[in-house]
């Protein structure tokens, strides 16, 4: 039963009880007659016997006539009201009765709504568990899933970076120097350069040092000294493959052939070759060589000397950084 059926079922039972009160007082009132009429005949007849005192024996035998009819008038009314007090009083039971049941009936389906909201509740609350296990689910399968993405994109990374050094590895441009040469008519030292890679090289830079020692015979004199020390740096745009080498010239001023062939004179060359390597961004790549002129069987050769420490001696003598030692008739 709904709030408004209950205010309904309230509203008759109020409607009743006016009615059972408008009766009561209505049953008050003729029981109050009653005992008016009463108590007037009574006084009437005291009177009546005071009046008639002298007539005693007729008002007794008339008195004895009326008593049982008057005895009987008087049960039949009280009886009837006895029957209006306890019609009365079963209604007003009977509405108690039906508005404690009706009390009792809301209560129940009170309960009954509240057990139901209670289930309701705890189907809720499962169902809410549910989605959170299935969601805690979901953010475990999204966390792996996300970890092995990151695990593949890393090996893929990998994979790639390996294939991208290997191709460099084996593209690049590798510059060498050949051996060195004596140019006699130029009074220079030629140095072949080539490039041994698979594509054409970077913008190159030539880090030359060169040094003519000569030694002396005089006792009042210093053993050996340098007649010429100086460096220089030579530019170049690229260096492409397969083509023929080209010819560094490293210029001595103070060349002497009689003196070399004597053994009296020394030239002494350091290259350091840096370069791209053709691929962008790549590091920059260095060559480094060195060679010293000797006279043997009757011919001037360039023999490659120490990279080590006799090379950094060459650089240390040619002066170099300092600007003041490079080179004459050389763009530094």
């Amino acid at each position: 039963m709904f709030p408004h059926q209950f205010k309904s079922l309230l509203e008759t039972f109020r409607s009743i009880g006016e009615s059972l009160r408008s009766e009561l007082s209505s049953i008050k009132e003729t029981v109050k007659e009653q005992e008016r009429t009463i108590r007037d005949a009574s006084n009437a007849a005291d009177q009546k016997r005071r009046e008639l005192s002298g007539i005693i024996a007729s008002a007794i035998e008339s008195a004895n006539k009326d008593v049982p009819s008057y005895e009987k008038n008087q049960r039949n009314k009280e009886y009837r009201q006895q029957r209006r007090v306890l019609r009365a009083t079963g209604i007003t039971a009977g509405a108690t009765v039906l508005a404690f049941g009706a009390a009792a009936y809301y209560a129940c389906v009170a309960k009954g709504q509240l057990d139901q909201m209670i289930e309701a509740t705890k189907q809720t609350k499962r169902a809410a568990d549910i989605a959170a296990c299935a969601l805690r689910q979901n953010q475990k399968q999204f966390t792996d899933t996300l970890e092995e993405m990151r695990a593949q994109t890393k090996a893929q990374q990998t994979a790639s970076s390996v294939a991208s050094d290997a191709l460099h590895v084996s593209e690049r441009a590798y510059i060498s120097t050949g051996a060195p040469f004596v140019n006699w008519q130029g009074k220079a030292l030629g140095v072949p350069l080539e490039n041994k890679g698979h594509i054409p090289s970077g913008p190159i830079s030539i880090l030359v040092s060169e040094v003519t020692t000569v030694q002396t015979l005089h006792p009042n004199e210093v053993p050996s000294y340098f007649a010429d020390a100086c460096w220089h740096r030579t530019p170049m745009e690229t260096l492409d493959t397969g083509a023929s080498p080209v010819s560094i010239s490293v210029g001595a001023r103070y060349f002497d052939a009689e003196k070399i062939k004597s053994g009296l004179e020394s030239f002494q060359v350091a290259i350091d070759v840096s370069y791209n390597d053709g691929f962008p961004h790549a590091p920059i790549q260095h060559w480094t060589a060195c060679a010293v002129s000797t006279f043997q069987n009757g011919s001037i050769l360039s023999n490659p000397c120490a990279i080590g420490g006799q090379m950094k001696s060459i650089v240390k003598a040619s002066g170099y950084p300092d600007p003041r030692r490079a080179c004459p008739n050389y763009p530094n």
